[in-house]
This record gives C-alpha cells, structure tokens and sequence, in this order.
C-alpha cells in the first residue's frame, strides 16, 4: 500500500558561538563548511535511500547527524535522526527505528518545532503499526494530526488522516479507514496538491480491496494513476499500476493482472526502485500461483527473495518465503512449502513482525492439518492464536467495535483450530478456544469474568506442547513424523483431569446457569485453502 513517508530536511543556518583559539568569523566558516558536507551527506542518503540502498543511506545519515552533533544544530540532528528510523523501519529493524523516532521526538519538543514534532510522531505511528501494535499507532497518529491541526498544516493533516487510514486498514475496520482517506482526499483537493490527491485515491483503492469492493478498487486507482502520470510521478505511477494488478488478480481476470504487473515491473526498474521491484515480481508470482503456472511462480518469487535478501530487506524476505511455501504447498510439496514458512516464521520472530508471525504458523498449521500430523498442526496453530491474542491485548484502548472487527480478519484460525480438538476428543481445550472469539460477550454478561484478561494468555498448553514451543523452527519436513508421534503419546499419558482441566474462568459461572455452545462446521480437506502470505502490495 502506499505509505505516506517524508524523509526530506530543512536546512537552516545556525551561526556557531567563538571558541577562544578562532576568531568568530573562522569558527563561522568552518561550522558552515561543516553543515554544507552534512547536508551533502543527507542528500546523498536521500538518493541512496530511494533506490533501496538503505544500508548505504544509514552510513550517510550517521555521518551527517555526528557532523550536526559536532556543529550544535539541533534542528537538522532531529531530522537526521528521524531519517535513520525510517532506514531501520524498511531495514525490519522496527525496536531500532523506534528508537531513533524517540530522540527525534525529544528534540523537536525541547526546540519546539512542532512541524518536526508531528513528523516524529507520525513515524512513530507507522512503526508500531509494523509491530502490529494498533492501539500505538493510532495514538501516535491522533497526536500527530492534533499538532498539525493546531498549526494549521493541511499537507500533513491530510499525510496524518491518511495515516490513521492505514492503520485501521490493518485493523480491518475498513470503513472507518475510508472515512480517514476520504478526508486525506479532501485536504490534498482543497490545497491542489496532486501528489497527495493521487497518493489518497490509491489508500482509497486498497482499502476498497480489503473490503472486498473489488470494482471501486480499480476505479480509485485508475483514478490515481491518471493523476501520476499527469504530474509525472514515475514512481506512484508504477505503485498504481502494480495495485491494479493485484485488483485485477483477485477477480480473475489474470491477462489484465498480468500485463498492469509487468508495466509496474518495468517502472520499478527504471527508477531503480527495488523494493518496488522486489514487490512487482512477487505479485506476478502470486498470479501465476492462481493460474496454477506454479513452475513461472516459483521463478518470480525466488527473484523477488533474491532482491529482498540483496537489499536487506527483512520483511520483504520473510514474505517472499512465505510465498514460496504457499506456492510449494499448492504443488503438494509439502516439504518445501514447511521448509520455506519455517524460514519466514524465523525472520518475522527477528524483526518482531507479529501479523507476519501469525501468517506463517497459520500456514505451517495448515501444511501440517494437509500431512495428517494433526498434534503438530494443532501446536502451531494454538502458536498462532496467542500471536493473535497478544495483538487483542495492545488493541484494548480502541473500542470494542474495532477489537471485534480485527478478530473477524483472523477468525478462521480459531474455528480450524477448534475443530481439530474436536476430532480428538479434546473437548474442553476446544471450548475454550471458542470462547476467546466470544469473550467479550461473556464479560459482558457475567460481570466477574475478566476476558481481556483471561483472553492475554491466550490458549493453554499442554506441558508437551509448552517443551515443544520453543523448538518449533527445529521441526522439519523430515523429522516431523517422528515429533508428531512423541508429542501425541505424551498428551495421551496425560491424566483425562488435565487435558479436560475446566479454567477458572468458567468456575466463576454461577450455577445454574447454561452455556450453548454452536458448532460451526469447518471442511479440513475441502474448500479450506491456505492462507498465503500477505502479497505484498505496491
């Protein structure tokens, strides 16, 4: 999706105080020759930064912020520091990028530069985001539009409304996102910025393909990319055409997918753009994928991974291997498709990228639920559910409509989950799965339930599920029969008290009262696809 991220500074002279060993006009030379090199440095980062040559861009913006440092201006060493965070942000570094932002932010309130301020925040908001932590990123953003606000900035109102879109893309409250886009689109009308406008219309496309309104989808960025392309913006215009293409795909019409990918493709690489590159490969891997040319797939996909690894871009690798592992598993290869989801799960724990943690053990549960491995499928699926349920708990600040409507984006998991338990007679472990999509409604009704308590921990392991927890990346392909059989005789040789062990929770119900649980049936080996990993989308 297209991000609103700044990464240009303002360069401001500061006149420097004497030293004792310089008369005052050599120390104003010389801190001024110092800040033209700085400014020279950040400039090069700049040109680094945008053909994804971010460990590049680091090393340039480090030299610059030591020689703003060196020189006292504090103005350009909170911009700097901001540059480094969005690196490390594209790097997969997010705890680092984070940091940075901090003492950017710090700076900006200490000089009171408020427009510096909201720049902080709104890239604060965007890491925690990555982190799939909403409830701060939406906070980040709130203040950050508040500053803008108050100082009348309608650019970045408009860059902060669009934000807080984003984020509650993710949240899948689509259209409170449409309504934040919306007013983005108004602001970026309102003050003739076609750059904004189109960049507003695109966030409008994706949230209308989330939504699954596939038609005003393509209508947006069709919209968006007559503007690109009127003002020139190669590289939104490649953005546009790639977010058609993946419009086109999801409604069958492959050739069209195709050929807008290709043209994105070509754009990318002509710019230089390689994260853009990486991006556009990967999608027409994925369409062939849905056109089952798994061999051309495989082939676009292994050169996305290659880019996404030649660049450093961690994210991106744990998504280009999570979409091998789908491609792999649609071919029934099941080794390679574990093989590929175990790495990806490996770097999105790295880079703490929990919405991409959730994915790859959904996918390995899957591949597991599809090898009859059924205890083993059932471990990493229980994984993903308190991946899931630790997002539940940082979104406990948005109202209960919205942490409602994120539980619906992954709700699926929950039901798998829970009928496999079923089909081992672990009835009460499935009941308690059941009721983490329903405790919101228990709190409600029994006042002495605390679910989004109870609902932190997650689902309870069994003690050999807890020993295996830490090992899951050790499980492979080949040794995985061997594991699934050890950890199935173990929780047999439990006692039928443990693994039918009621929670406390439900020993709080007064008696008398019922509980009606309704089954929802869910086909194991027909009509339940795996989840792919998330596309990447330009």
């Amino acid at each position: 999706m297209n991000k609103f991220v700044g990464i240009a500074m303002l360069a401001f002279l500061i006149c420097g105080q004497a030293q004792i060993v310089m008369s005052e006009s050599v120390q104003a030379q010389a801190t001024q020759d110092r800040k033209v090199e700085a400014d020279r440095l950040i400039d090069q980062g700049i040109q680094q930064y945008q053909i994804s040559q971010f460990e590049a861009a680091l090393q340039s913006w480090q030299q610059a912020l030591t020689i703003y440092r060196e020189i006292k201006d504090r103005l350009n060493e909170g911009a700097a520091l901001g540059n480094l965070g969005i690196a490390y942000r594209n790097l997969g570094k997010y705890n680092k990028a984070i940091e940075y932002h901090l003492q950017s932010l710090v700076i900006a309130r200490e000089i009171k530069d408020q427009i510096g301020e909201g720049n902080a925040l709104g890239n604060l908001g965007n890491a925690y985001q990555n982190l799939g932590k909403y409830d701060r990123a939406i906070e980040f953003h709130l203040q950050s539009l508040t500053i803008a606000r108050g100082i009348k900035d309608r650019r970045s109102e408009g860059v902060s409304l669009g934000n807080l879109g984003l984020a509650y893309d993710s949240l899948g409250k689509y259209d409170k996102a449409i309504d934040f886009h919306l007013q983005s689109l108004a602001i970026a009308r309102e003050i003739k910025s076609r750059f904004h406008e189109g960049a507003a219309l695109g966030n409008l496309g994706n949230a209308y393909y989330l939504l699954g309104k596939y038609d005003k989808a393509i209508k947006f960025h069709l919209q968006s990319l007559v503007i690109v392309r009127e003002i020139k913006d190669r590289r939104g215009e490649g953005n546009a055409l790639g977010n058609l293409g993946s419009a086109y795909e999801v409604v069958g019409e492959y050739n069209k997918a195709i050929k807008f990918h290709l043209q994105s493709l070509e754009i990318k690489r002509e710019i230089k753009d390689r994260i853009g590159e990486g991006n556009s490969l990967g999608n027409l891997g994925n369409t062939y994928d849905d056109l089952r040319k798994y061999d051309k797939a495989i082939e676009f996909h292994l050169q996305s991974l290659e880019i996404k690894r030649e660049i450093k871009d961690r994210l991106g690798e744990g998504q280009s291997l999570g979409n091998l592992g789908a491609t792999y598993y649609s071919l029934g290869k099941y080794d390679k498709a574990i093989k590929f989801h175990l790495q990806s799960l490996e770097i999105k724990r790295e880079i703490k990228d929990r919405d991409g943690e959730e994915k790859s053990l959904n996918n390995l549960g899957v591949a597991f639920s599809k090898l009859n491995q059924l205890e083993l499928a059932i471990l990493f699926y229980k994984q993903a559910i308190n991946v899931t349920e630790s997002i539940r708990k940082d979104i406990r600040k948005l109202n209960r409509v919205e942490q409602r409507s994120y539980l619906e984006t992954v709700t699926g998991i929950y039901k798998r989950l829970a009928e496999l338990l079923i089909q081992q007679g672990r009835i009460v472990e499935a009941l308690q799965v059941i009721d983490l999509l329903k405790v919101q409604e228990l709190e409600d009704y029994f006042k002495n339930i605390k679910g989004s308590d109870r609902s932190a921990q997650g689902v309870r392991l069994l003690e050999p599920e807890k020993a295996m927890s830490d090992k899951l990346l050790a499980v492979s392909f080949e040794n995985s029969p061997e594991i699934n059989s050890q950890l199935a005789q173990q929780i047999q040789q439990l006692p039928k008290s443990e693994i039918n062990k009621v929670p406390d929770y439900l020993q709080t119900i007064p008696q008398g009262t019922a509980l009606l649980y309704l089954r929802t049936c869910t086909i194991l080996e027909r009509g339940c696809k795996e989840s792919k990993d998330v596309k990447k989308r330009a």
